[in-house]
């Protein structure tokens, strides 16, 4: 979590930058608190799960599943992915230094 990353999201909620960061941000300021279960606390479940922040998210979650750790375990891929329905895992593999699959 960066600062710029706060205040969008502040503006994005009508929140002071103040109660964001009490609400959402771990206690390091660098990440967003875990939710319910492991999940974003941004995540919203409903006919379809949906994410509150989506056009303010931060760049991590833009980058969202490709992270690192993801890309060399594919066990917390599949985890990530238990948490997430925006990542549909098919026998094609992720490549490190790509931000797409095989295709």
């Amino acid at each position: 979590m960066t600062p710029v990353d706060i205040t969008r999201i502040a503006d994005h909620l009508h929140m002071s930058e103040a109660a964001v960061k009490a609400r959402f941000v771990a206690a390091r300021g660098d990440r967003l608190i875990d939710g319910t279960g492991g999940r974003c606390p941004f995540l919203e479940d409903g006919r379809e799960t949906s994410c509150r922040i989506y056009a303010v998210r931060p760049q991590k979650c833009r980058d969202w599943p490709y992270w690192e750790e993801f890309i060399d375990d594919p066990r917390a891929l599949f985890e990530a992915a238990r948490l997430c329905p925006g990542i549909e895992l098919s026998n094609r593999p992720l490549y490190p230094g790509s931000n797409c699959a095989d295709e």
